[in-house]
């Protein structure tokens, strides 16, 4: 996949010549406008999946929450997949209960907070697996390359050529145009994307299992 150098060189490009003879287009660095171009679609369409997995610590009630988490997958621990419980229930829960430790059973995400919880907390250390979908974050230098595949950098051209419209007077129509052709091709991709929506450790998930 392209590197953010080369999308952003792209999109200035396709922005077209009225935004190429503007004084100021080689000015504009575009590297935020890239960051929040990716987090948008990051978080609107769920497809950059991955998996973490570490040990729970004995006694404590939750699990660090990965720094780029967009959405949840599934969360298993001790082999069985833990059943998904709204955020406010599993919190009231276990601030207005002394909970025993034991094998954790139910989890909630708090991301304000960057925790997964877990109920009841683990009475030992036990080997969790997390899979969640990425959201983007900030990129780091202009060789860094996206979450995506390559097949989605047509799309994010678009969608950074239309921003880089919006910083000249007069390119309001040009600007329309490539923010919703991006978003057509954004749409057929999704179309042709099935996520996966298990994880490599389906075997042992007991039979109580569902995704939420």
């Amino acid at each position: 996949m392209a590197q953010r150098s080369v999308i952003i060189d792209r999109a200035k490009r396709r922005a077209g010549s009225q935004f190429l003879s503007w004084e100021g287009a080689q000015s504009v660095d575009l590297i935020t406008d890239f960051d929040e171009v990716l987090k948008e679609i990051t978080r609107r369409y769920p497809l950059a999946n991955t998996e973490s997995s570490n040990n729970t610590t004995a006694g404590q009630n939750y699990i660090t929450l990965p720094s780029d988490y967009g959405s949840k997958r599934y969360l298993a621990i001790n082999n069985s997949a833990l059943g998904w419980v709204e955020p406010d229930e599993l919190l009231l829960y276990l601030r207005t209960n002394t909970i025993a430790n034991g094998t954790p059973t139910y989890y909630s995400i708090v991301p304000e907070e960057s925790k997964i919880y877990i109920t009841p907390p683990s009475n030992e250390a036990l080997l969790y697996y997390f899979g969640y979908s990425r959201l983007h974050t900030n990129s780091t230098n202009d060789a860094y390359s996206h979450l995506l595949g390559t097949e989605w950098d047509d799309a994010i051209i678009d969608l950074l050529a239309s921003r880089c419209c919006g910083y000249v007077e007069g390119m309001d129509k040009r600007q329309i145009y490539l923010s919703a052709l991006g978003g057509r091709k954004l749409l057929q991709l999704v179309t042709k994307v099935r996520p996966s929506q298990t994880g490599p450790h389906t075997t042992y998930w007991n039979s109580n299992w569902r995704m939420r």
